[in-house]
């Protein structure tokens, strides 16, 4: 009986945490112009470095810390050769504390970020995976393109919505508006057929930006110099403490996050 009930234990402390989890990923949409106007620094840069550290001595919370380098900045300011960029959530040990909607990053990739709040903010990046994009070289076209946080290359923007490029993959069966059998049908292809290019969209962002600046709703960038912190606000932490009104303040999302803990990780020993 007693393993029962642990069993039960266990099966109803995940379901919780299931439900926390899943009240907590609702993100708030963010379009183009949404992620222009709200970012502190809007920079390209390739990432050197990913390191995670406790939030504390108490080690409440952990920490990921992503170096990036060979930077180019898009709008904002920023005179340092790099910049750290502060995340909740990591893995130390055996220990690994998620927040879903944090985006992960890979040492050598490139990347373009909407960035705002580093070092105060659960997610510094607007939108928190909505900010993020990758930046690769596409071969046929020979230059650079820019890969949406789920590698969709970005084909343009229109009525200030990112529209993604058509699916190769997807391809029109039967004819037209006229089924050739019940079982075929028409897909819907949308989007351009052309990728846009890196320059093309950092164009579009400093194009809006100036828009934006002139007509007073961007007052200017003061950045943080903030060095690796020990500490962590209180509110950031625990975002229940803070009052309902305020909970939208946590960048991107509509629900107050919740981290997901796993304790225990199997090491493979090779």
């Amino acid at each position: 009986m007693r393993g029962i009930r642990l069993c039960l234990i266990f099966v109803l402390f995940f379901m919780i945490m299931g439900v926390l989890s899943a009240q907590a990923t609702v993100l708030i949409p963010k379009d183009f112009r949404d992620l222009t106007k709200e970012a502190d620094l809007v920079f390209i840069g390739i990432v050197t470095d990913i390191t995670c550290e406790w939030s504390d001595a108490s080690q409440r919370d952990i920490y990921t810390y992503v170096t990036f380098s060979n930077l180019e900045i898009v709008a904002g300011e920023h005179n340092e050769d790099q910049i750290v960029v502060r995340l909740s959530g990591g893995e130390i040990d055996n220990i690994k504390v998620e927040y879903a909607g944090v985006p992960e990053f890979e040492i050598g990739e490139r990347y373009l970020i909407f960035l705002k709040g580093n070092f105060t903010e659960l997610c510094p990046i607007v939108g928190w995976i909505q900010g993020r994009f990758h930046v690769e070289f596409d071969q046929s076209a020979r230059t650079e393109v820019i890969l949406t946080n789920d590698f969709k290359p970005v084909g343009e923007i229109s009525d200030n919505r990112i529209v993604t490029t058509r699916d190769p993959a997807q391809r029109v069966m039967g004819t037209p508006g006229t089924p050739d059998t019940a079982a075929a049908h028409v897909m819907a292809v949308q989007g351009p057929e052309t990728k846009m290019t890196l320059n093309s969209f950092v164009g579009a962002v400093k194009s809006l930006r100036n828009h934006l600046k002139s007509k007073g709703e961007i007052l200017g960038y003061s950045p943080t110099v903030n060095p690796r912190a020990t500490t962590i606000p209180e509110d950031t932490l625990n975002p229940s403490s803070k009052p309902r009104e305020q909970k939208e303040e946590v960048t991107g999302y509509s629900e107050v996050p919740q981290p997901v803990k796993v304790l225990s990780i199997e090491k493979n020993e090779d």
